[in-house]
């Protein structure tokens, strides 16, 4: 009995010993974590200067290279940002903690220097109008590699939506305009079958002041199709944020 209780002593013992030395080796992980994310903190505040990042921005790092109004006179570029997701960033000058903030859009440059442009493949704007996970990968990708490429793919998927959703209250709009065209239709049977034509012909003659007072509305419908031109063009200068654009 004794040895086997010292037996069983030994290998908790050992079950304890090898606990705390991966306890150990995992607080030294957090350490040197720790210590890297610390140093990595004191170089972005060397890059930053002596005004501290204001809550929610990031260092520009020229990525943002449109030029906001400075304090001193004359326009400088963003030290600070803020990706607002809808194809804008807010972008500050990074000389003061009280200064102003521009809202900045994003465009990506047409280069034409390259002769023809290719067509863009299906499978690509496939992505760009995709929703979830497929665009959410489109999305970090992108911006991995441009901010401003970015902006542009938000502002596509977005618009894209927009799109969407016009066209469902079209089609909508028009199938309800079909059901009312067919109970008008089966009203107007209904009543050529009662002869309502003979019944008030003594009526003929108000046939011209129903025209007069006739409501534009009500004349004979005409469907045409209209195919909308979109133009393009560069984008907006920076605005301050808060200004009310028209």
């Amino acid at each position: 009995m004794a040895f086997g209780l010292a037996a069983t002593v030994e290998r908790w013992t050992n079950i304890a010993t090898q606990q705390l030395t991966e306890a150990r080796n995992r607080i030294n992980r957090l350490v040197v974590a720790l210590e890297t994310r610390d140093g990595e903190i004191r170089r972005l505040r060397v890059r930053a200067g002596n005004v501290n990042m204001p809550h929610d921005y990031e260092l520009n790092e020229g990525r943002v290279d449109v030029p906001i109004p400075s304090q001193q006179g004359g326009s400088v570029l963003p030290k600070w940002i803020k990706i607002l997701g809808s194809g804008e960033v807010v972008a500050r000058a990074g000389e003061d903690a009280d200064e102003a903030e521009y809202v900045v859009p994003l465009y990506l440059p047409t280069d034409y220097s390259r002769g023809d442009i290719d067509t863009m493949p299906y499978w690509c704007e496939e992505l760009l109008q995709s929703t979830g996970a497929p665009f959410f990968a489109m999305a970090t990708a992108v911006r991995s590699l441009d901010l401003t490429a970015s902006a542009e793919v938000e502002r596509y998927q977005r618009h894209h939506q927009r799109r969407a959703q016009l066209e469902a209250d079209r089609r909508a709009i028009i199938a309800e305009i079909e059901r009312e065209d067919e109970e008008l239709t089966t009203i107007r049977h209904r009543l050529e079958g009662w002869r309502l034509h003979e019944r008030v012909a003594h009526l003929q003659h108000r046939r011209d002041l129903a025209h007069d007072q006739a409501d534009p509305f009500h004349a004979p419908r005409r469907y045409y199709t209209q195919r909308a031109r979109w133009g393009a063009g560069p984008g907006g200068p920076a605005r301050r944020r808060g200004d009310v654009t028209a």
